[in-house]
């Protein structure tokens, strides 16, 4: 890396964890030390799976599927070839490591009428009489056995897998990210472009370096979860690869997403086929409009966004693994929703209250996060599987006053994807819960009617799913679906359970078309942050009525607060430009960031926004008057410095918040000098010193410096006079 100036590697691109464990040997014995840290020992986990893995039948042509035995032949094969280049010649077969010498390629071999691998495993074969390790009951989970037990309906063997698979494959990432720093301390590798699978949360909490550029959740995922663990990269990933059109869009408005939900960076990228040289040249259709936006982030308001954190709302987002893994064990029996597409309409609906909640993981839940952090609202999404650590948790929020929130019931599965018996939260729900009968299905459609608080009118929510499985029991159902109740709450201590028990998941179509669709499920979510005691922080509306296609966050500036403001779309506006009011939350000295212009004390901020378009606005408790800017000498000559200070002047006068000047310098043709461009941070108090050191060849005449301060735009030039060099 260091010798061409790179500190960054994506060490993946649109790739994710295996779905099953690999024929080769080393990676299940890894899997045998995964399974024995959750459950103990061979019977522990045979237990958990309510499965006992049978004895390995084997052709006597065949070599074993238990690794132990597969690891005692590659044994074999290096004391009798020497090393592996030498067993790839005798084989003819390009073997990179020994873990490749599997049965599949003894067999595919024998197949072209190559037997000189068959005849290795035969040899081997009559000479093995076994030993300790291949007497471990662990080598009959194999890939094959777990195969078979998941088609015999039995589930745990298949998702410990797929669980230890993710786990492997974004540690590996994070290992080799830990080998590079070790080397040099200031390198990044990481994942780009490519993961969006359901060790999403956990990959993003480890690695220093991720670009998500397809997916606004995997973004807001990155950025929540970097942010809660370790400096870092979290942001864009943009490339160029030639054919694009010269109107594409979507990667410009990509880098402002990554501003705008509180990343910290980005990476541009060149998928070339040959070496990087000289010649290279990147095309505008593709790259022009991306580096407009990067230049104008670089003026200094990227450095404002990522200095300053994003604002939390006190609220808990669960993204879960298990239950993104059991999805495909739910998917057989019609149900109401899947965890992804919860998740979504969660975010959604938060994003439509102005409300950004920390994202977290079930280790989060199982390890007390949510007695860390002054968190009110729980939200549970799709959540299938859980551990019994993870409901204690949730159980011990609700007594203690917390407010929890699921669409469906949670729990309903062990992590391993086994069914419960019963539901171990129904009771916290206040409902009953009876799983399912054969062939029997979870779901059952028709229109949803009810209230979205006790004290509310009627609504019509439209067709959705409801789970049948779930009766009232101490909780009171505001709604129907046929006959299943929807929207059931309860007091529970201190606190309160909310069951939707229907497809919220409708949520981020309804968000999308707006219109009267919306209302009802935007109306119950308003009445669940309400009973956590929570406001929306930036009410809004377009032309006074209550709208979605509006993305909001706030960013923390001490007593001032950047607001970035996005149009995400909806189908009930169809015009060029979208009126928007947000109410804020006190008066406040207002500019637009982006124009440089003073909006002055509103309380009411009144915008047209464009289509897809981005504002980013700072609200303030002081009004910026003026800038002083002044230079330590009036000429300069070659090889000489000259220190420019500049100093925002507020009123009422005191402490600044974070404050960024960009300082531009200008040649007598009045060219802008690049080497002259500066984005300095101002102190609390007092004035930033700029020094500029002036080269012998440069251009003599009058010199222009401009001093903006990006927050309010308001600027200032002074001017020099350079005289000709002496050299």
């Amino acid at each position: 890396l260091a010798p061409i100036g790179l500190f960054g590697i994506s060490l993946t691109d649109d790739s994710s964890a295996a779905r099953e464990l690999p024929y080769g040997a080393y990676t299940n014995l890894k899997f045998y030390s995964y399974l024995k840290e959750l459950y103990g020992d061979f019977e522990g986990t045979c237990k958990a799976w309510g499965w006992t893995p049978p004895e390995e039948e084997v052709a006597a042509e065949d070599l074993p599927l238990n690794p132990y035995v597969q690891v005692a032949f590659h044994r074999f094969l290096e004391k009798k070839y020497g090393n592996l280049e030498e067993v790839s010649k005798a084989w003819k077969v390009k073997l990179r490591q020994f873990a490749g010498a599997t049965q599949a390629t003894v067999k595919a071999e024998r197949e072209k009428g190559n037997l000189v691998p068959s005849n290795d495993v035969a040899e081997f074969k009559a000479a093995f009489q076994g030993d300790a390790n291949t007497d471990d009951p662990f080598g009959r989970i194999t890939r094959a056995s777990v195969k078979a037990a998941f088609d015999a309906g039995i589930p745990g063997p298949w998702i410990d897998a797929q669980r230890f698979l993710e786990l492997e494959w974004y540690n590996d990432i994070a290992d080799i990210n830990r080998a590079s720093q070790a080397v040099l301390p200031d390198s990044w590798v990481g994942t780009d472009a490519s993961y969006y699978g359901n060790g999403i949360a956990e990959c993003f909490s480890l690695v220093p370096y991720v670009c998500p550029y397809y997916s606004h959740t995997a973004l807001k995922i990155a950025v929540a979860r970097g942010r809660m663990s370790k400096p870092g990269c979290y942001g864009v990933c943009l490339g160029s690869y030639g054919g694009k059109p010269a109107n594409m869009s979507g990667r410009r408005g990509q880098v402002w997403d990554v501003a705008l939900s509180g990343g910290t960076g980005l990476y541009y990228w060149i998928l070339r086929y040959y070496a990087l040289g000289p010649e290279l040249t990147l095309s505008d259709a593709h790259a022009l409009y991306q580096c407009e936006v990067i230049e104008e982030l670089d003026g200094g308001l990227g450095e404002m966004l990522a200095t300053c954190p994003p604002v939390f709302s006190p609220i808990a987002l669960l993204r879960s693994q298990n239950s993104g893994l059991c999805d495909q064990l739910e998917a057989k029996e019609q149900p109401v929703t899947n965890h992804a597409l919860s998740f979504d309409a969660f975010l959604g609906a938060m994003e439509d209250l102005t409300l950004n909640p920390w994202i977290i993981t079930a280790e989060d839940l199982e390890s007390g996060w949510l007695k860390r952090h002054p968190v009110k609202l729980l939200l549970l999404p799709g959540v299938n599987s859980m551990s019994e650590a993870e409901m204690e948790a949730v159980r011990a929020f609700v007594n203690g006053g917390g407010v929890v929130v699921a669409d469906v019931l949670p729990g309903r599965r062990f992590p391993n994807g086994t069914p419960r018996s019963q539901a171990p939260l129904a009771e916290l729900f206040g409902v009953q819960y009876t799983p399912l009968g054969k062939d029997q299905k979870a779901g059952v459609r028709g229109i949803m009617t009810g209230k979205s608080a006790p004290d509310g009118g009627e609504l019509s929510f439209g067709e959705v799913l409801a789970d049948v499985r779930v009766k009232a029991g101490t909780a009171t159902a505001l709604g129907t679906v046929e006959e299943t109740p929807v929207l059931l709450r309860q007091q529970v201590g201190k606190g309160q359970a909310f069951l939707f028990n229907a497809s919220f998941s409708s949520y981020s179509t309804y968000r999308a078309e707006g219109g009267d669709m919306w209302v009802p499920w935007s109306e119950v979510m308003k009445s669940t942050v309400s009973a956590a005691g929570l406001e929306r922080p930036y009410p809004f509306t377009s032309q006074g009525k209550d709208t979605p296609g509006f993305r909001l966050m706030a960013f923390d500036n001490g007593r001032s607060t950047l607001l970035g403001v996005t149009d995400t779309g909806c189908a009930d506006f169809g015009g060029l430009r979208r009126p928007l009011e947000i109410t804020l939350p006190q008066a406040s000295y207002v500019y637009d960031v982006r124009a440089g212009k003073a909006l002055g004390k509103l309380d009411t901020l009144k915008v047209d926004l464009p289509r897809s378009g981005q504002r980013v606005y700072s609200l303030q408790p002081y009004e910026v008057r003026s800038l002083q800017v002044r230079l330590d000498k009036t000429t300069c000559g070659g090889g000489e410095t000259v220190v420019l200070t500049a100093e925002p002047v507020i009123d009422p006068a005191g402490k600044r918040d974070l404050h960024f000047l960009r300082v531009e310098g200008f040649d007598p043709e009045g060219e802008r000098a690049e080497m002259m461009r500066r984005v300095v941070q101002c102190p609390e108090q007092g004035p930033v010193s700029v020094p500029f050191t002036f080269a012998y060849n440069d251009q003599p005449g009058v010199w222009r410096f401009v001093v903006t301060d990006v927050s309010s735009g308001v600027s200032r030039a002074v001017r020099l006079q350079v005289k000709g060099g002496t050299r």
